[in-house]
Formats: structure tokens, sequence, C-alpha cells
């Protein structure tokens, strides 16, 4: 009987040993589902680099819609103009061997960009950018930006503060009376009327009559400015060299400079209909959800100097630079917390515990947690509920996003977590 008990035993550890070689198992796997759920990324915090199938340089990128869009640049020899109609995942090239650089792209709807660059050559195409046909600028000076607030009404800037004006869709371009003292880099018309243009020495010039008047705007800094976008007419984004980004809030009688995070030169700004900023340049990305107050760094995998981003469709961003780089990235965009209704958060700051209640009649259907690089952390559905629980006890200290989705509306709130 004493050998049948030490059988028994043997069996028995036999048993434990496999129970625990399988609770390991099983271990491996739920760490292996929590690694891969907490780090899956949001669209945004994501950048997929495309094969451009060029080494020119690319200096402008626009999307006629989430799958179908353009992009412009050059090299001494040559105008090039790539096309996508699947979402980057191919790109063909039409290259105009008579011109070189093209700097600027605008997309008017209906299939109709244009583009210009060296020289005061303008382009024209009305069947989604297949073809391309010249159109007269009347000037020879290298066109930098264009920005069309409709379909008929056109503004260029360029070298030595070339100032045009189109009101045909770009089929013909006209002179303005002023022309700035300096080389101008960038425009953007809020209307067909009220615009703002930036060059170099940090000059900003303002029209209030559609370009028939200019006055130059106070800036004490005097770092080259790339790009400007309005967001409405009071709030205007500029930003330039060496990580410089300025705002002001009073339409452009005064500018604060914003902390961007980046000594790297910024070349180009887009405002996006959620309103989300996005600023790209010489190895930098950044992203603002608060209408430019604060700025936070995106990753991205390439280290070429990127000129010019897009968002379409809310949910899809390009971006592209030296060397045929071309980079995309499908977002979730946040709706900023200041257009919508708040949530009640509290403590916040928080060490333990979060109640979290949410607005009357908002239907939220779906609670995320986000870190500050993008990505999600964990979702909660919460579509019959009007209070939750959140323990932010595993998490490191920081800044969160509590990223509220409902049926009508998506918005964001800042959760501040110390241990």
């Amino acid at each position: 009987m004493v050998f049948d008990s030490r059988l028994n035993s043997g069996l028995n550890l036999v048993k434990l040993f496999f129970l625990l070689l399988l609770m390991l198992h099983l271990r491996k796997i739920e760490l292996l589902i929590f690694f891969f759920g907490s780090f899956s990324l949001p669209g945004f915090s994501q950048w997929f680099n495309q094969v451009s199938g060029t080494a020119d340089n690319l200096y402008a990128v626009r999307f006629a819609s989430k799958d179908t869009g353009v992009a412009v640049g050059g090299s001494l020899n040559q105008s090039t103009f790539l096309k996508t109609t699947n979402g980057g995942i191919t790109w063909q090239s039409h290259q105009l061997n008579f011109s070189k650089w093209m700097y600027a792209l605008e997309y008017l709807g209906n299939g109709v960009f244009v583009a210009g660059g060296y020289n005061g050559v303008m382009y024209k195409s009305t069947d989604y950018g297949n073809t391309w046909s010249p159109r007269p600028s009347g000037s020879t000076q290298w066109i930098y930006d264009l920005n069309f607030p409709n379909a008929d009404t056109g503004y260029a800037v360029g070298l030595n503060g070339l100032m045009l004006r189109s009101t045909n869709g770009g089929d013909h371009w006209n002179m303005l009376a002023y022309q700035a003292p300096v080389t101008l880099l960038d425009v953007h018309f809020l209307t067909a009327s009220l615009g703002v243009a930036v060059g170099i020495d940090g000059r900003i010039f303002k029209t209030t009559n559609a370009g028939n008047l200019w006055i130059e705007l106070n800036n004490e800094d005097n770092r080259t400015l790339t790009s400007v976008c309005m967001l409405n007419k009071d709030t205007i984004i500029a930003c330039g060299f060496e990580g410089l980004i300025l705002r002001s809030s009073d339409a452009g009688q005064s500018w604060n400079v914003v902390v961007s995070g980046t000594p790297n030169h910024l070349q180009d700004l887009v405002y996006t209909a959620n309103g989300v900023l996005f600023a790209v340049g010489n190895g930098s990305i950044l992203r603002s959800t608060d209408a430019g107050i604060s700025w936070s760094s995106m990753n991205y995998p390439v280290t070429t100097y990127l000129n010019a981003v897009d968002v379409v469709d809310i949910g899809t961003a390009y971006a592209v630079g030296m060397a045929g780089t071309i980079i995309k990235n499908d977002l979730t965009l946040f709706t900023p917390s200041w257009n919508e209704p708040e949530s009640m958060i509290y403590p916040n700051p928080s060490t333990s515990d979060v109640s979290i209640l949410f607005p009357e009649d908002a239907q939220i259907e779906e609670l995320r947690i986000i870190n500050n690089m993008g990505m999600i952390l964990e979702k909660y559905k919460t579509s019959t509920i009007s209070k939750f629980q959140l323990s932010v006890q595993a998490y490191e200290p920081g800044v969160y996003l509590i990223q509220f989705v409902g049926k009508k509306h998506m918005w964001v709130q800042r959760l501040v977590i110390v241990h």
C-alpha cells in the first residue's frame, strides 16, 4: 500500500506539473492579448511609408477623396505629377520635361486641380489629374503656394513678393496692384475676401477686400514663416523655421509664440474638418487638438524632410517630402472639447479611481482611454450607462485623453494621472 500511495503522489505531482505548464501557457496568451490589445494604435498615431516610384522631391499634395489624390514636385530637368486612385497603394507618374519644379497644388472640387511652380508655370487638370494643360500666369516669378477659397476665386504667392488672383478657376491670372516687399511662401483665405500671407523674415500680410489692399501685421519674431492657416476670423496659426509656431486670437493684431517641442523647421499646416491641426517639416509631425494652443509630436517611419500634408474625409492624412517620400495615416480624429458639452471627470488629477459623468442626451456609445502618443489603451461600451468608474492605478503618471464616441458627436477631454 505504501507503493500505491507513492504512485498516487507521483501522479498528482505530474498532474500539478502539467497544470502549471497549462497555466503558464494561458498566462502567455493572456499577456500577448494584453500586449497587442493595449498597444493597438489609433489611425492617427501610425504613419505608413508608401512607394511613390520617383526619387524627385515632392512639394505639395491634395486629395479629391480618400482614395484619389495628386502630388507634385520635380527636379532641375522635369516636373513630376503623381496620381493615385487606390489610397496610395500605387502611384502613376506623369512627367513634363519642358518644365521644372512644381511647388504648389490646390483641389477646387469636381475633379479640378491647379498646380504652380518654377518661373510662374501654371497647369490645370479637369479630370482628377489624368491630363494637365498649361495656364498663363502672367509672371515669371516662382509660385510657392496656391489657395482657392471657392471654385472660382484663387490666389497665388511666390518669389519677390508675387501676388496673383484668378476669378475663373485658375484659367487666367492677374497680378494684384499690391506686391509684397519680400518673398511669400504661403497664403490662406478664409473667404474670398479675407486672407493672410506669410514669408521670409517673419513678415505677415492681411487683406479684407479680396487682395485689393494688404496691410502688414506686426510680428516681432523675424524667423521665416512657411505656412499659415486661418481657423476663423480671429484665430490664425503660422509656422516656420526652427520649430516656430505663432498664434493670434485677435485677427492678427498680436501674436504669441507657442511651444512646438521641436527645433526643426516646419513647412506646412493643415486644419481638419474636425478641428485638428497638423504641422510637418524636417523630421517632425506635430498635432494640436486645441486650436493650436498646445502641440504633441507624432512618430513616423522616415527621416526625410516633409514639405506638405493634406487630410481628407476627416479620416485619412497624407504627407509628402524630399526624395519621393509619401507617407499615409488612417486617422481617428478628435472633435475638440471646446465645441462639445463638458463631461464631469473627477477627481482630476487623479491617483486611483476616476468617476466620469456623461452629459445629458449625449448618447455616448464608447469610451476610449488614449495616451499622449495616440495609443488607444482601453475601450469601454457605455451605451446603457450615464456614469463610468475608471481605475487608473495601472497607468503611468502623465496626461491622457478620454475620448467620448457618441451617435452624433466625438470629442476628448484631458485626464491627468499622478501617483
